[in-house]
Order: C-alpha cells, then structure tokens, then sequence
C-alpha cells in the first residue's frame, strides 16, 4: 500500500499521461498476482508438511 501511495503521489505531481497511468495500473496488477501466487506457494508448502 505504501508503494501505491507513493506512486499515486509522483503521478500526481508530475502530472503523467492516462497512458502511463494504465501502464502502472496494469504493472500494479502483474505484481499484485504474483504476490498472491507466492502466498498460496508458501501455504501449499506449509500443508505439504503435515
């Protein structure tokens, strides 16, 4: 959330394209699925254990 904060604060003062916008917007969502497909990794792992 911070990340976003920052960002939405540096776009905001630079005033940035509706095209970058959607660039970061959709670079936001990449790594937003790849954090949520670590965190099912690590719970899978975790329930492999037992």
């Amino acid at each position: 959330m911070q990340m976003i904060y920052r960002t939405d604060q540096t776009i905001y003062n630079l005033n940035i394209s509706n095209k970058e916008i959607t660039r970061i917007a959709f670079l936001f969502g990449i790594k937003l699925f790849i954090d949520f497909v670590n965190l099912l990794y690590i719970v899978i792992r975790i329930f492999n254990r037992r």
